[in-house]
């Protein structure tokens, strides 16, 4: 799922917002100035005050700007019919406002069923211990599917669109949630050290739970709160795999740095170490990534006091290919 950003209004987004209602307030009184016999059928017209607090993400500023200007497409005034509330009966609309609804259906849906299944791998069961919350349950409620309207008239009609709008953001938000509680329950209750706990946190954050879900998502079993938590990889293991996918999706070596400023080397000796680790930034983080417990780049051995400062010194020159003073 694509990442959502909470949209920052510019001046520009508001000049265009305003333009896009204009515009297709407009389109309306065309149509029914031309058609009066199917101005009933119409959209109601848009309020700009309105439109801007529904659109909470960039993501749903572009798609409502794009739905707005579709409505200025060959065709998409043309009134068609669906089933009304009372059998037997039509409710007519334009086939613009059918279509953008379909979409919105069908989305939710989707969300709905994902947060249903996350629930579901939340809740299973193992050595008699069951993984769930009341807040996972009122969540796998919320994976019911939503039922497509059969309105009675169009207030009805508009009040289900607005539902759908607010359902798609409250589905969002919801399954974040509840992946942020399942990995928070997991890290905090499966095993890990004070330290390896507080680093992960201090990594998420960097992160976001937003986009360790998407990584979830993606394919990332580390980042399942399941796996987390239950599976018997030994503990250790476990979260140095998920340091290195969190550490990788960071992508600079400033944690690396940090562990240079608190080693024991002297202060040339880290200086020149650090301009050489900022020049070589990507090498060096692949090289940790891909040897993390044994690379000479790990912070835990770069500010261990157990090896003197000249063997640590000559060790990382080596690595980055620098010459010894």
């Amino acid at each position: 799922m694509p990442k959502q950003y909470s949209i920052k209004w510019r001046k520009t987004d508001l000049e265009k917002a305003r333009r896009a209602v204009k515009n297709f307030n407009a389109k309306i009184d065309y149509w029914a100035k031309k058609d009066p016999e199917s101005a009933e059928y119409l959209p109601s017209k848009l309020n700009f005050k309105q439109l801007k607090k529904e659109i909470k993400t960039r993501e749903d500023f572009n798609k409502r700007m794009k739905e707005l200007q579709g409505f200025s497409k060959k065709g998409a005034q043309k009134i068609v019919s669906i089933p009304g509330a009372e059998p037997g009966t039509e409710f007519k609309l334009t086939a613009w406002e059918l279509k953008n609804a379909q979409r919105r259906f069908r989305k939710i849906n989707e969300m709905r069923k994902k947060e249903a299944e996350m629930v579901e791998a939340s809740i299973k069961k193992r050595n008699g211990s069951q993984f769930q919350t009341a807040k996972t349950k009122a969540a796998k409620q919320r994976g019911l599917p939503e039922e497509f309207k059969k309105p009675k008239d169009r207030q009805e009609w508009e009040n289900f669109l607005k539902r759908l709008r607010q359902s798609r953001w409250r589905s969002e938000t919801g399954m974040l949630n509840v992946y942020k509680e399942r990995l928070n329950i997991a890290i905090d209750n499966g095993g890990y050290t004070d330290e390896m706990r507080k680093d992960l946190y201090d990594l998420i954050r960097k992160v976001s739970y937003q986009r360790c879900m998407e990584l979830y998502y993606s394919g990332e079993e580390a980042l399942d709160p399941y796996w987390v938590y239950y599976d018997p990889t030994p503990v250790e293991r476990k979260y140095r795999t998920i340091k290195k996918i969190l550490l990788k999706e960071i992508g600079n070596v400033d944690f690396i740095i940090e562990a240079i400023r608190k080693s024991n080397l002297s202060e040339g000796q880290k200086q020149r170490i650090i301009t050489a680790v900022r020049a070589n930034a990507q090498e060096v983080l692949n090289e940790y990534l891909n040897n993390m417990e044994t690379s000479v780049f790990d912070p835990e051995y770069i500010q261990s006091n157990d090896i003197s400062a000249d063997i640590k010194y000559a060790q990382l020159c080596q690595a980055l290919g620098l010459e010894e003073d």
